[in-house]
């Protein structure tokens, strides 16, 4: 069976896309990843070696006793992605434009996140 993506296309119309299964890049194929909450901004070494972290944290950290089940793959471990090579010259016309909108999205977000909105 042929595996399909379904690329939002404008006026709440959408395009199917022919997809592949690809490990997922979030988690490299482990099916989980750190927790954000705990080291989303990053561990510095000043945090790594201040007060709130102990050797028994540290190794549990290491060991990733606090990971989470990846939020992109939710744990399966591969994730869909479009598969450039058998799409339609107005299959690829629509994934671009998504993927443009998808980062004009994302610089916005982040604009937003720097000025607190």
């Amino acid at each position: 069976m042929r595996e399909k993506l379904e690329i939002p296309c404008g006026n709440d119309e959408s395009i199917d896309v022919p997809a592949r299964w690809v490990v997922c890049p979030r988690c490299d194929g482990r099916g989980q990843h750190s927790n954000p909450a705990i080291d989303g901004h990053g561990i510095g070494a000043e945090e790594w070696n201040g007060p709130d972290w102990d050797d028994e944290s540290r190794e549990a950290y290491r060991r990733g006793l606090w990971d989470v089940s990846c939020c992109r793959c939710g744990g399966r471990t591969t994730v869909l992605e479009v598969d450039r090579e058998r799409c339609t010259p107005e299959q690829l016309k629509a994934v671009e434009a998504h993927e443009l909108d998808q980062a004009e999205a994302a610089a916005e977000r982040a604009s937003e996140a720097r000025y607190d909105y």
